[in-house]
C-alpha cells in the first residue's frame, strides 16, 4: 500500500498532466508553452521602457513570468492565458512572490478581450497570427500604446525600433 502511495499515485497524476499539455498543444489555434529565458525577459523590458503606474498586458501569459517582471518594474500587469493549468500554475507565482495587487492572469483567450485600456501589450509572435493581431491591435488599442513582438514582426506595421528579435511599435 504504501508503494502505492508513494509511487504509483504520482505517476498517474503527472502522467494525466503531460497527456493535458500533449493534447493541448495539438487543438487548433493552440500553441505550446516555450518559456522566455532570463535574457529575453530582460529584453522585453529594455523595450518597454518605464513601467511605473501603466497598464500592461501579456498575451499568452504561460507561467507568468513576464508579468511578475512588469509588477516588479512597477506596471498593473495582466496575463491573458487560455491554458487553465498554466493560469493556475502562474497564479500561485504570483501569490508567493507578493504581488497579487499588481499582478494577475486571466484564464481567457485574448482573441475575445479588448485591449482598448492597456498602455503596452506584449507577446511571443508567430507568423500565422501576426496579421490578424496587427489588424486587432491598430483597432483597439488607444494612441500612444506601446507593443512589445518577440520573434515576429508584423507584415505591414514598422516598428519604431527592433533588436535582438524584439520590435516595437507604437499605436
Amino acid at each position: 500500500m504504501e508503494t502505492l502511495i508513494v509511487f504509483v499515485i504520482p505517476a498517474v497524476i503527472l502522467g494525466i498532466v503531460v497527456l493535458y499539455f500533449a493534447v493541448f498543444v495539438f487543438l487548433p489555434g493552440r500553441l505550446p508553452f516555450i518559456p522566455s529565458g532570463k535574457k529575453s525577459v530582460d529584453a522585453i523590458l529594455e523595450a518597454a521602457g518605464n513601467l511605473q503606474g501603466k497598464l500592461v498586458l501579456d498575451l499568452g501569459s504561460g507561467d507568468g513570468r513576464i508579468v511578475i517582471a512588469c509588477a516588479r518594474a512597477g506596471a498593473q500587469a495582466t496575463g491573458y492565458e487560455i491554458n487553465p493549468l498554466l493560469v493556475w500554475y502562474s497564479q500561485r507565482r504570483i501569490s508567493r512572490v507578493g504581488l497579487g495587487e499588481k499582478a494577475r492572469i486571466a484564464h481567457a483567450d485574448f482573441w475575445k478581450q479588448s485591449f482598448s485600456d492597456f498602455d503596452v501589450v506584449i507577446f511571443y509572435g508567430v507568423v500565422f497570427a501576426m496579421p490578424r493581431l496587427e489588424k486587432k491591435l491598430r483597432f483597439e488599442l488607444k494612441p500612444g500604446a506601446r507593443v512589445i513582438a518577440s520573434h515576429c514582426a508584423f507584415p505591414s506595421w514598422e516598428p519604431m525600433t527592433r533588436r535582438d528579435m524584439i520590435s516595437v511599435y507604437e499605436r
